[in-house]
């Protein structure tokens, strides 16, 4: 970890506080349970540093990329 660069813990948390404010951080918020998991984190413990904002099953889904896929295009007549 460089010096600027804050801890899986702490990105959680201000990930969390951004996505209680605003909507758009929804991605950077799953970016962050990505970067715990790929740290070595259970999907339970990043439910408990996300303060059950997500249950284990969302977050578990998410890691694995099953959450927040492409969208459908739109039909053409």
């Amino acid at each position: 970890m460089s010096e600027g660069e804050d801890s899986v813990e702490t990105r959680l948390k201000k990930a969390v506080r951004g996505y209680r404010r605003a909507t758009q951080a929804r991605i950077e918020l799953h970016e962050a349970i990505k970067a715990a998991a790929a740290g070595g984190k259970t999907p339970k413990q990043i439910t408990f540093l996300i303060d059950h904002e997500y249950d284990v099953a969302h977050v578990s889904r998410i890691i694995h990329g099953k959450v927040g896929g492409k969208r459908k295009p739109p039909a053409k007549d």
